[in-house]
C-alpha cells in the first residue's frame, strides 16, 4: 500500500506520554525540499526534534515508586512502634526493659517520620519530571526505524507513515497524520500509563508496609524491642538501597522494559504474535524488599536486646552508687562515720555488680536466651523466626508485584493494540506517496 511522506509539523505520540497532548515532529537542518502551497519541508532520518515535551512516564514512575515503598515502610515503621509501646506495657516491662521498649519505640516512630518525609520528597521529584523537564530532548539521540529504504531527502532516508522513532529513555515515537485522531490518541496513552504509574506506586506501598510489619511480629515479643527498632532501620536502608539500584537501568526496571521492548516490537510487526510474559519467580531481585531486609531481625533482636541490657543495667548501678556516695558526705557532715562507711561499702557492691560487654556477652547472640513472658527462650529460636519471617513476606511481597505487573502489563499492552488499529486505519495523507518502499 502506497505510503505518505512526511511534512514538518506533522503530529506525534510516545507510548510513555503523560502530558494527554501530542508534540509536533520538528527539523534539526536547514532544510531545501518543500511542499505544498504552506512551503512545508519534508522530513528525513536527521529529523528529530519535538516541539514540546511529552512528559516521560519512565522517570515519574521511578519516583513516585520510591515514594511509594518510603510511605510503605513508614506506615510499617508506626506500627512497629505502637507495637512495641503496647507490647512492653501489657508485658509489665520494668528496669533495663523498660528503658529499652521506651528508646526503641522513639528510634522507631523517627525512622517512620524521615521515611515519610523522604516519601514526600520523592513524589515531588516525579511531580518536578513530569511538569518541568523536559525528557524529550533525549529523541535526539534517537534512531529511526521503518523509513523508506531507497528514496532520499537531501541525503537521507525520507520518513514515511510507518516510520517509528524509538528514544533512548525506552519509548516509541510514532508519527499520526489527522490531527484530531493524534490528541484522541495522546488523551488515551497518557490515561493508561498514569494508571500504569498508580498501581506501580500502590505495589510499592503494600510491599513496604508488609517489610517493616513484619518487623512488629518480632517487637511483639517482650526482650525484642531493640532489635525490631534497629530491624526497621537496616530493612527500610537496604530495601530502598535494593529498589534504587537492583535490576535497575535509566530508571527502568525489568518489568518497564519489557513494555518498551514489546512496543517496539509489536508496532513494527504490526500483527498478534507478539507478547509480553510477566515474571512470576520465587523471588525477584526488583521487589523492592527484599529477605535480608526483614530477616535480620531475628539477628539484630537477640544481639541488641543484650548489649542494650548489659548498657542500661550498668548505667542504673552507677546512678544508685552515686547515690550513696552522695548519702555517706551527708553522714560525714552530720558525724555519723559508721552510717557513712555502710553508704560507701553499698556503693561499692553497686559498682562491683556492672557487667562487661565481651566476647561472652556477644556469643548469647547465638547460644544464650531471651525472656519471653514466662519463658525463656533460646535466640536461635528467634533468629530462624526472623528468616522465615523475611522469606514469607519476601514470598508475599514477590506475588504483590508479579500481580501488579501483570495488571500493568494488560494495560500497557491495550494501549498499544489501540494504537495499531489508529495506524491501520489511517486514511490522511499528502499529496506525495511512496508506492515502493
Amino acid at each position: 500500500m502506497a505510503q505518505s511522506y512526511i511534512p514538518a509539523g506533522t503530529d506525534v505520540i510516545c507510548t510513555e506520554m503523560t502530558g494527554g497532548v501530542p508534540a509536533q515532529l520538528g527539523l534539526t537542518r536547514e532544510a531545501k525540499v518543500l511542499y505544498g502551497k504552506e512551503k512545508k519541508p519534508l522530513l528525513n532520518t536527521c529529523d528529530k526534534k519535538l516541539s514540546c515535551s511529552l512528559q516521560c512516564r519512565i522517570k515519574q514512575t521511578f519516583f513516585s515508586g520510591l515514594g511509594g515503598l518510603l510511605i510503605g515502610l513508614a506506615a510499617g515503621a508506626l506500627v512497629v512502634a505502637f507495637v512495641i509501646a503496647t507490647a512492653g506495657a501489657g508485658a509489665a516491662v520494668v528496669g533495663a526493659a523498660a528503658a529499652i521498649a521506651t528508646t526503641a519505640t522513639n528510634v522507631a516512630f523517627a525512622a517512620s517520620m524521615a521515611l515519610f518525609v523522604g516519601g514526600a520528597a520523592s513524589y515531588g521529584a516525579a511531580a518536578t519530571y513530569k511538569y518541568l523537564a523536559n525528557e524529550c530532548d533525549d529523541s535526539l539521540t534517537g534512531e529511526w526505524g521503518m523509513f523508506h529504504g531507497k528514496a532520499k531527502i537531501e541525503g537521507h532516508n525520507a520518513l514515511l507513515e510507518p516510520s517509528m522513532l524509538t528514544c533512548s529513555k525506552g519509548g516509541v515515537v510514532t508519527l499520526v497524520m489527522d490531527h484530531a485522531k493524534a490528541l484522541e490518541l495522546a488523551q488515551m496513552i497518557s490515561k493508561t500509563n498514569n494508571e500504569i504509574s498508580n498501581v506501580n506506586a500502590w505495589s510499592k506501598i503494600k510491599q513496604g508496609f508488609i517489610g517493616n510489619v513484619s518487623n512488629a511480629l518480632l517487637a511483639g515479643f517482650q526482650g525484642q524491642a531493640a532489635g525490631s527498632a534497629i530491624a526497621v532501620i537496616i530493612g527500610s536502608g537496604l530495601s530502598v538501597y535494593f529498589y534504587c539500584t537492583s535490576d535497575v537501568e535509566n530508571f527502568r526496571d525489568s518489568n518497564v522494559r519489557k513494555q518498551n521492548s514489546y512496543a517496539k516490537s509489536a508496532l513494527e510487526k504490526d500483527d498478534d504474535q507478539t507478547s509480553m510474559k510477566t515474571d512470576h519467580s520465587v523471588l525477584t531481585s526488583s521487589d523492592g524488599i527484599t529477605v535480608g531486609s526483614v530477616s535480620g531481625g531475628g539477628l539484630v533482636g537477640a544481639g541488641t536486646e543484650v548489649v542494650a541490657t548489659v548498657t542500661i543495667r550498668n548505667d542504673e548501678l552507677a546512678k544508685e552508687s552515686m547515690k550513696q556516695n552522695e548519702n555517706a558526705l551527708k553522714y560525714i557532715l552530720a558525724g555519723n562515720e559508721e552510717a557513712a562507711e555502710g553508704a560507701y561499702r553499698k556503693a561499692g557492691e553497686l559498682m562491683g555488680k556492672q557487667q562487661g560487654v565481651n566476647l561472652n556477652s556477644f556469643k548469647e547472640i547465638f547460644t544464650g536466651r531471651t525472656r519471653v513472658f514466662k519463658y525463656n527462650v533460646h535466640n536461635g529460636a528467634f533468629i530462624g523466626a526472623g528468616l522465615a519471617i523475611g522469606v514469607l513476606g519476601a514470598m508475599w511481597n514477590n506475588h504483590i508485584e508479579w500481580g501488579d505487573n501483570k495488571e500493568e502489563n494488560l494495560l500497557y499492552k491495550s494501549m498499544i493494540d489501540k494504537i495499531k488499529k489508529a495506524r491501520k486505519n489511517n486514511k490522511t495523507k499528502t499529496s506525495i506517496l511512496a508506492n515502493s518502499l
